[in-house]
């Protein structure tokens, strides 16, 4: 494991709005891509840092802390987190129905309303012990539930009819 000196590395976000590394001894890199390792448990430790080559991506290494990072830079970086993980969180659930071993679930978000679907909930809903749970829909969207016990009567109902 690579560990990067948060001391040696410069973000900055390029004309082409991805972000772009400058290494203290010179080196550049063009299409920076941030992904925690732990991103529900420590979504702001051991955050990889890689970019785009021809043929793929190569990591660069790995920042221990984004607290050990200048605030500016650590925006930085965690801008690009959000957009590579935009996750809206569903504060209501009007409706949930099931056909032919699919779930449409109809959703209140932070971000307003939204339909999607979902297929194998035990495969694509995932319940953490905090009340967290995280839905990946049929186009690989996420959306997070911040404690299912917090929910409205009728949607925590909704959601265990179809969970359980």
């Amino acid at each position: 494991m690579n560990l990067l000196n948060p001391n040696e590395l410069t973000f900055e976000q390029a004309e082409n709005s991805f972000l772009r590394l400058m290494m203290k001894n010179g080196e550049i890199f063009e299409k920076i891509e941030c992904t925690p390792l732990f991103p529900l448990s420590k979504p702001d430790k051991y955050i990889s840092i890689s970019y785009q080559k021809e043929k793929g991506v190569e990591e660069i290494g790995i920042i221990k802390s984004l607290k050990d990072l200048p605030a500016d830079q650590r925006r930085l970086v965690e801008n690009e987190i959000q957009f590579r993980y935009f996750s809206p969180h569903i504060t209501d659930i009007r409706k949930i129905t099931s056909k032919y071993g699919v779930d449409q679930w109809e959703v209140l978000t932070d971000r307003g309303e939204k339909t999607f679907f979902v297929q194998d909930t035990k495969e694509n809903v995932m319940i953490q012990e905090n009340g967290l749970i995280i839905i990946t829909d049929i186009d690989k969207c996420r959306f997070q539930i911040r404690d299912y016990r917090q929910l409205p009567a009728k949607a925590r109902f909704h959601l265990e009819s179809t969970l359980l």
